[in-house]
């Protein structure tokens, strides 16, 4: 009944590795291979990115852009989510596509997948009709009581450094949870044209693209769009009590994904975190459109000075030969060609170029911009990076 596939699952290891020890062969000689081609076309002004592309299984993903004071983990996100996943196993019966809901800080995604073979156009009319489908209030109110008290629960066992340092990277939080028909005006904001933005990856993408024509249309235009900048606040500075060791959290912006310098900049910080964390300082590292978030943790017996952290991170890095800096950002290129080789985490590049709205030359343009980076160049930039005046700073001492 079923065609015999070509390859066994073994098989298709083998050939996965020995694609990957070719491209690392590849751009060590120079010779890299051609990036894929991104394609992208406005349809009823919602921008659409596609590839086509032969794969085990075909993707679509429905993006919608936050508030700029609304975040991903935000009570009013959350009612967003569970209600409309609730909504989607009920109401879209479809066995052979999965549906998954993610909420990013500054967006929520809905990712449909299928297999190779099953297409879905099929499930596009049923997903978007529940995207306009209105909520039951009483069901509204009843997890807006469990979402509280799961929040409430989740603040109490916070850590108090993160979560100060989080507010004074992204502030301030919308309020839109409290009222059912605030929230309602925000869902319908949100299930918007305005605020959407689609990614395709599959080898027929031109029946898809036909399939979204009408779901796109008979969606609400909503306001205009507007970019979810987020407010700045100047460097803050606060002490807290902790029941460990002294501790030190530092946090600041970086250049974001629609930036003309993001592929240095995150060269830049990609060394800077090997660089700290081979002095046990812990690093996290978040990047967003239109600016970045980076922290910076470290604990010790003693009190930690800010200046003498960074300045720590600043002589290791002298000590680096320029070669270990090179090789690092030859490595950082053939970890994106390798990425791309694998279907998931390209169509998450696919995804994110998307929603940024960013040129289809993205990619080879990232490549660009790495190449041309000299190891005196990324010094300089990890040391820009170094500057403590620019730095959100949190100290926790042991309480007495």
């Amino acid at each position: 009944m079923f065609d015999k596939p070509l390859f066994s699952r073994r098989q298709l290891s083998l050939i996965m590795l020995i694609t990957v020890i070719a491209i690392v062969l590849l751009t060590a000689s120079g010779q890299r291979p051609a990036l894929p081609e991104i394609q992208q076309q406005q349809q009823h002004g919602v921008p659409v990115y596609w590839l086509e592309k032969d794969t085990e299984s075909s993707h679509l993903s429905l993006d919608f852009a936050l508030p700029k004071d609304t975040r991903g983990d935000s009570t009013a996100v959350r009612l967003v989510q569970q209600l409309l996943l609730d909504s989607l196993r009920q109401n879209v019966q479809q066995p052979s596509v999965a549906i998954k809901l993610n909420s990013h800080s500054d967006r929520l995604q809905i990712t449909l997948t299928a297999p190779a073979g099953q297409s879905l156009a099929a499930v596009l009319p049923p997903v978007f009709k529940q995207l306009q489908s209105a909520v039951n209030t009483e069901k509204w109110h009843k997890l807006r009581q469990k979402q509280q008290a799961q929040q409430y629960l989740d603040t109490q066992s916070a850590d108090p450094g993160w979560s100060q340092m989080h507010s004074w990277l992204r502030p301030p939080q919308s309020k839109y949870h409290s009222d059912y028909t605030r929230w309602s005006n925000f869902r319908e904001q949100l299930f918007s044209r305005s605020q959407l933005s689609v990614a395709l990856m599959a080898e027929d993408t031109e029946t898809l693209l036909s399939a979204l024509q009408e779901p796109l249309s008979s969606m609400p235009s909503g306001l205009e769009r507007r970019d979810p900048v987020p407010i700045t606040l100047p460097p803050q500075r606060q002490q807290l009590s902790t029941l460990g060791e002294y501790q030190l959290l530092l946090g600041r912006h970086t250049s974001g994904r629609a930036a003309s310098d993001f592929a240095q900049q995150l060269l830049a910080v990609r060394q800077l975190q090997k660089l700290a964390g081979a002095l046990h300082i812990y690093s996290e590292w978040r990047p967003l459109g239109h600016d970045s978030e980076l922290i910076l943790r470290a604990s010790s017996p003693s009190v930690i000075d800010t200046t003498a952290l960074l300045d720590a991170i600043t002589t290791r890095l002298a000590k680096i030969p320029d070669e270990e800096l090179d090789s690092n950002r030859a490595k950082t290129i053939d970890h994106l060609y390798q990425r791309l080789e694998n279907p998931n985490q390209l169509f998450e590049q696919l995804q994110a170029i998307a929603f940024y709205q960013l040129p289809v030359n993205y990619l080879d343009s990232f490549v660009s911009q790495i190449d041309q980076l000299s190891s005196s160049g990324l010094r300089q930039r990890i040391g820009d990076l170094l500057h403590s005046e620019h730095y959100h700073q949190i100290s926790l001492q042991p309480a007495r």
